[in-house]
């Protein structure tokens, strides 16, 4: 069983490790990639806009995937 709480911090931490601790390992590389990007380019609205909308995406996801991940170790 994996913790919600503990994938939503990691997801407010850093986008992509908390798919990283749920054992997506691909999309969580590719949300710390997305992440590192739109940091790059902060200085601009596209950044901006673009990190948030990808870190409240993992953070989301994130809390989303452990309980689908939790379920299907119940049946």
């Amino acid at each position: 069983m994996k913790n919600v709480w503990v994938a939503g911090i990691l997801s407010f931490l850093l986008p992509g490790l908390g798919h990283l601790y749920l054992g997506q390992v691909f999309k969580g590389f590719i949300l710390i990639i997305l992440n590192a990007i739109f940091i790059l380019l902060s200085s601009s609205v596209i950044g901006i806009l673009g990190f948030l909308i990808v870190w409240l995406y993992a953070v989301i996801n994130s809390i989303r995937r452990v309980k689908v991940f939790n379920s299907n170790l119940n049946q």
